[in-house]
């Protein structure tokens, strides 16, 4: 698997009005995972986020698939996850009702056995029809992260995915990430924490705050 996913030319990372970087360029390939590493405000966030549109670039271009975001509109939406380092859960509703919502947005709507199976995996399953302002930060977590296998995308991006997981989380966090880089995905992620090893070790993109 070598087709080129993600390419990143000479990007230029801003936030706020400050630029956060020099100019970065990297593609990312089919069945590959990479960890962004750097220090705190470095841009880690950020290039997540300018990635997925949230937050624009100072300069330089994305392309997914050779073309550049551009010229594919709001459909290029559909080609990824986001997950942020907040957990996105409306904490009055159930698990069940939030992965409702989430297919709702987009475009994929679950079914209850197939939530079941992954839920079961995450060890939430007793707690699919409980609101999940009743769990605990680390069953939050783990909810969060369900969209990931329930709604098959490409590419993955994840924002300290690992935070608040315990070991088994953690593994099994590594499992699916494996299987979606196994399965032609491929997967971007941070983490200021240590995590199980993933079957072929990820990439690096080392980012560096930028000097005043």
């Amino acid at each position: 698997m070598n087709s080129v996913l993600l390419s990143v030319d000479q990007l230029v990372l801003a936030r706020q009005g400050r630029v956060l970087s020099a100019p970065l360029s990297f593609s990312v390939k089919a069945g590959q995972a990479w960890h962004l590493v750097g220090m705190n405000g470095s841009g880690k966030t950020t290039l997540l986020q300018t990635i997925v549109g949230l937050t624009p670039p100072a300069a330089g271009q994305l392309s997914w698939q050779g073309r550049p975001f551009a010229e594919w509109g709001d459909p290029l939406r559909s080609q990824w996850h986001y997950c942020a380092h907040t957990d996105a859960l409306k904490s009055e509703w159930s698990l069940w009702e939030n992965l409702l919502w989430q297919g709702r947005l987009l475009g994929q709507p679950p079914d209850l056995d197939s939530a079941a199976l992954w839920a079961q995996q995450m060890r939430l399953l007793p707690l699919l029809h409980v609101p999940v302002g009743h769990f605990s930060k680390g069953q939050q977590r783990r909810a969060a992260l369900l969209a990931l296998p329930l709604f098959p995308r490409p590419l993955w991006l994840l924002d300290e995915p690992f935070s608040a997981l315990d070991t088994q989380g953690a593994q099994l966090l590594v499992q699916w990430i494996d299987q979606q880089c196994e399965q032609g995905g491929a997967v971007i992620f941070t983490t200021h924490q240590s995590y199980p090893p993933l079957n072929t070790p990820p990439l690096t993109l080392q980012l560096s705050t930028r000097a005043v």
